[in-house]
């Protein structure tokens, strides 16, 4: 009898990996997309709930725990003082404004 597999979401085009090789962004920047890039490849979507949302990400060989809600709410409050660097990575990772 065939296996069924579950339909997995699409890859992001920004894997974890790209983002913290990324040179001219921040670390916290980086490790904030890099934990977002993770999310987006486990759920298939960019908005990990509440504030509060925390994301356990592999960066730089180690597990960090990334607060999640926080990097997109404030990257999103923030947005007019981000520089086209990171505005195009969040473009490329899906990240809705509205």
């Amino acid at each position: 009898m065939p296996s069924v597999t579950p339909d997995e979401p699409a890859p992001t085009p920004v894997t974890a990996h790209a983002a913290k090789e990324m040179g001219g962004l921040s670390t916290p920047f980086r490790w904030g997309i890099a934990a977002l890039a993770q999310y987006l490849q486990r759920e298939g979507h960019e908005r990990p709930g509440p504030r509060q949302h925390e994301q356990p990400s592999d960066i730089d060989g180690q597990e960090h725990v990334v607060k999640l809600g926080v990097f997109i709410s404030n990257t999103k409050s923030r947005r007019s003082k981000l520089t086209q660097e990171q505005r195009n990575v969040l473009a490329w990772l899906g990240v809705e404004w509205a």
